[in-house]
């Protein structure tokens, strides 16, 4: 998981946007760099990139609907949902498409959270939201104080 996790970062970085896709720390950063720079059109992707995380997350966890290790199908569902996100991105980043981006993080927020489940790791929103007002906050600041 953590190769497979690797590879789609490595694609994310490669490919139109130049961006991590597997994880919330620097899209967070990006969205309050924009943020403080008043660019909506930023705004809009970097949101639109965290919220398509978190709906991924949200289907993990409606699917498996475990919070604890219970070997069955359920993990195969959502490792089939991720593969066929995956598989529906690749060519919309191709063609440089932002759409193929957020299926993108959709997988990995799948991917993210069906890993928690399966190794017992307890998830809270409040981690995820803390993080985002944070890194919001210390972007926004930086920036500020950067002009």
């Amino acid at each position: 998981m953590a190769l497979a996790a690797g590879c789609i970062n490595a694609v994310g970085y490669m490919c139109f946007r130049h961006q991590p896709i597997t994880h919330l720390t620097g899209t967070s950063t990006e969205l309050g760099i924009s943020l403080a720079g008043g660019d909506m059109s930023g705004v809009l992707h970097w949101g639109l990139t965290i919220i398509s995380f978190v709906v991924g997350a949200m289907l993990s966890g409606f699917i498996v609907q475990q919070r604890t290790l219970q070997l069955g199908s359920r993990y195969g569902v959502v490792l089939m949902l991720e593969s066929l996100l995956l598989f529906a991105a690749t060519p919309l980043i191709q063609d440089a498409k932002d759409l193929g981006l957020y299926l993108a993080f959709a997988a990995c927020g799948l991917q993210n959270a069906m890993v928690s489940m399966y190794s017992g790791a307890t998830l809270r929103t409040t981690h995820l939201s803390g993080i985002l007002r944070i890194s919001a906050f210390i972007s926004a600041n930086a920036c500020v104080a950067w002009k």
